[in-house]
């Protein structure tokens, strides 16, 4: 399924500390779940993590019955597919793409004495046991982001390029070279990595399509020399349907193509601009007499003017494929400075030419780390960062998210949501909310929130369920 888009359909728990049910159902595109506090939001929004992400050991911290959830791909909505898991103390049955497995908790055994429950060793200890894990995390594009920190900014592969790259980070802050690293904000180091990441990423791209281009700068200049005798350039360039306006329009692309490349100098931009004038005014005539009195050498002038078209045509190609490759900078810079650019401060989120994102304000235009932004703002980078660069090109993303307005000021939350579906209109978007702003108009996506209490003697049990 690696490569489906899925969406989440509805997640069923029965009997969650043997005291009440849950059925949430997903809208495909946003879901704003709400609620009195304690209804169990947070809970909610990280066993469904804990699905998604392949880490049902997690599961484990919760005693229920049975959880289901749903999904289907967003192109077959009707073909509905499900995960089961049904909770049994020391183990849990996962009923999951036709097949059944068997899960043991391995918390506190002899192979498994970690203090840190949710660390890396933990997840690696039970993927490299159970290969199922790893086919369900691989079933979704999935991302949690909690209040104030991200659980998932990369897959869970420690010789992945970018995994490296995060832990030569971590090594650095260590370093006493590194000013103020241990109040560096450890979200915040992940964030400077993702797009230092990304940043060298598009950059290696875009000189691939400059090295393509410049190929086919030399294929195009080998097919026009070998495309026309004599005959058949006079031939062609009477059929051709040139008018004094594109010889003019091709002339500007051309001399701006070259400046662009830093191909030319002002002599050379001279040359071609009298090139143009004397061909355009010889064009005048030709449009007048036609073949009257014309020389050849006229007939070589248009070949080169296809050349140029030509050349033109490849570079407006390769001009598009470098938009698309920058468009994920542009689209973070543009979406993060709507947010903050319009404080008291002035504040100015960039990235320069290493890849180093950081900000600048109305007041100060050198370089200011992003672990000196504000908590809210912190949030939205955390946010809006994982959201451009960490959902995979070309598909959907589920995007989780507990209560996003803790940390935005009331206009941010009226243009969260905006923002981030013209972003990626394939994601699903998951929130767990109590702020009405950031529903903005969006109140027909609302899911209420309610615990479905199973009745029970009066006695510990019944006890213990309320104090849940």
């Amino acid at each position: 399924m690696r490569g489906k888009t899925m969406k989440l359909l509805d997640l069923t728990i029965q009997k969650l500390y043997d005291c009440y049910n849950y059925n949430i159902i997903f809208n495909t595109d946003v879901t704003f779940i709400y609620g009195a506090n304690g209804c169990g939001k947070t809970t909610i929004l990280n066993i469904t993590e804990a699905i998604i992400t392949g880490q049902l050991f997690k599961l484990f911290d919760y005693t229920f019955k049975k959880i289901e959830l749903r999904y289907a791909s967003s192109s077959n909505l009707e073909e509905i597919k499900y995960i089961q898991i049904v909770y049994n103390k020391e183990n849990l049955s996962i009923k999951f793409d036709g097949e059944e497995y068997k899960f043991n908790n391995a918390n506190g055994g002899e192979e498994l004495r970690l203090s840190e429950r949710n660390s890396r060793d933990i997840i690696n200890y039970y993927f490299n046991r159970y290969e199922f894990l790893i086919k369900i995390k691989n079933t979704f594009n999935y991302v949690y982001l909690p209040l104030n920190r991200s659980s998932v900014l990369y897959d869970y592969d420690d010789n992945s390029f970018f995994t490296r790259r995060y832990k030569t980070r971590m090594s650095l802050s260590a370093d006493s070279s590194y000013t103020h690293s241990e109040t560096r904000d450890l979200a915040m180091m992940q964030i400077e990595t993702l797009i230092n990441y990304n940043y060298s990423r598009i950059n290696s791209t875009i000189t691939k399509i400059s090295d393509t281009f410049r190929n086919d700068i030399f294929k195009s200049l080998l097919e026009v020399n070998r495309k026309y005798n004599d005959d058949e350039l006079i031939e062609a360039v009477i059929k051709q349907r040139n008018t004094v306006s594109t010889l003019q329009k091709t002339k500007t692309a051309y001399i701006k193509m070259l400046k662009e490349l830093d191909l030319i100098n002002k002599t050379e931009e001279e040359n071609y601009t009298n090139f143009f004038a004397g061909f355009i005014e010889e064009f005048k005539v030709f449009q007048t007499n036609s073949l009257k009195g014309f020389k050849l050498d006229f007939f070589w002038k248009f070949q080169e003017i296809s050349k140029i078209k030509n050349l033109i045509t490849l570079a407006e190609k390769m001009e598009q494929r470098k938009s698309i490759a920058r468009k994920p900078i542009e689209v973070f810079l543009k979406t993060m400075n709507d947010f903050v650019g319009n404080g008291e401060d002035g504040k100015e989120i960039k990235i320069n030419s290493m890849g180093t994102v950081f900000f600048t304000t109305k007041y100060c235009t050198n370089p200011i780390s992003i672990q000196h932004l504000s908590s809210g703002e912190k949030q939205l980078i955390t946010f809006f960062a994982n959201l451009i660069f960490n959902v995979k090109s070309g598909t959907s993303g589920i995007f989780v998210v507990d209560e996003p307005e803790l940390s935005l000021h009331l206009s941010w939350q009226k243009i969260f949501v905006e923002k981030t579906l013209n972003i990626n209109k394939n994601i699903q978007l998951v929130f767990a909310t109590h702020s009405p702003e950031i529903i903005g108009r969006n109140r027909s996506k609302m899911y209420k929130l309610e615990k479905q209490y199973i009745e029970v003697e009066v006695g510990e049990q019944e006890n213990e369920c309320f104090r849940r």
